[in-house]
């Protein structure tokens, strides 16, 4: 028999992997006759290590994400050493799990019945691919679905709860399609959510060089998001984008919110507004209000989570100013 590893002696990434793989919660790992807690934590650390250093940028070929462009090593920037960057990573997973416990502590949940690790990964890949702040992003995910997996209700689909009018919204020539003004707002995001790609990643396109539908629908869309936890996210991270839009717009601008919207737009890219930290409250607030209308306490609530995590708002940076 191995020796046991304590819990409590480990610290960071590898304590939140040990918590999960202590199968009877009895605060150590071990390896019986019964099961293998040990060698069940070693792979599941290994798998997560290496699934990082594999999806590092600094490879002698650098693949880029969104076009798989092959860019030669001498124009690239000075790397950061592999290990910084792994670090980081890392970090940044810890702070979003320990997020995560947080809120399901706070709801009185079970933290292990819950993949932690599994929504910890995918709610740091969304938020610095498409520049959202990962606080905001967990707290809704806690207030919609508190981190259950392929969540399909009449009522909202995905952990962000989609609806079939927020998907409608997304497409060209639609009902009530605000497509142009999307597209303004996060293109990148935007076609990731609608497109196809190809095997390297590169958008497939139409006879006419037209971007191809992934979905035929709105409503394919939405019951994708219950398929597809991370494309669920996307979905309504772009989906509360433009709620806060539509904040703004009212707050800073007259006029109807479809004419107002491009203007709050082009000035939150440019930085040209001056919103403190007491008015991004109340945009994000609004924002959430209009996010999930059907509960009064929906926005209060998230807005005393992230008080609660002293989230400073005036440094939450909803509509980043560069999209790449």
């Amino acid at each position: 028999m191995s020796e046991p590893i304590f819990i409590k002696n480990l610290k960071g990434l590898e304590k939140i992997i040990a918590k999960k793989c202590d199968k009877d919660g009895n605060g150590k790992l071990e390896k019986t006759d019964s099961f293998d807690e040990i060698s069940l934590f070693d792979s599941m650390k290994n798998k997560l290590i290496k699934g990082k250093e594999n999806s590092s940028i600094f490879n002698n070929q650098y693949i880029a994400e969104r076009d798989a462009t092959y860019v030669a090593p001498k124009f690239m920037p000075k790397p950061v050493q592999v290990k910084e960057v792994q670090k980081k990573a890392n970090n940044d997973i810890v702070k979003i799990s320990s997020l995560i416990e947080a809120e399901i502590k706070k709801k009185g949940g079970d933290i292990s019945e819950i993949d932690v690790l599994y929504w910890a990964d995918r709610i740091n890949r969304v938020s610095k691919k498409y520049n959202f702040p990962s606080e905001l992003l967990t707290a809704i995910i806690a207030k919609e679905s508190t981190f259950k997996k392929n969540i399909d209700s009449a009522s909202g689909k995905g952990p962000m709860g989609v609806t079939g009018i927020a998907c409608r919204a997304f497409f060209p020539g639609a009902k009530g399609s605000w497509h142009d003004i999307y597209k303004q707002m996060n293109e990148p995001l935007l076609n990731d959510i609608l497109y196809k790609k190809d095997d390297n990643g590169n958008f497939v396109k139409d006879a006419k060089g037209n971007y191809v539908f992934k979905y035929n629908s709105a409503e394919e869309l939405r019951d994708a998001c219950a398929k597809d936890d991370e494309l669920g996210i996307m979905v309504g991270l772009l989906s509360f984008e433009m709620n806060y839009v539509c904040a703004v717009a009212n707050k800073y601008y007259v006029g109807k919110t479809w004419q107002t919207a491009p203007k709050a737009i082009e000035a939150l890219k440019n930085d040209s507004l001056d919103i403190n930290e007491i008015d991004n409250r109340n945009l994000i607030k609004t924002a959430l209000k209009n996010y999930n209308s059907v509960f009064s306490s929906y926005a209060p609530t998230i807005i005393d989570t992230l008080q609660r995590h002293g989230i400073k708002f005036e440094e939450l940076d909803i509509i980043g100013k560069v999209r790449v």
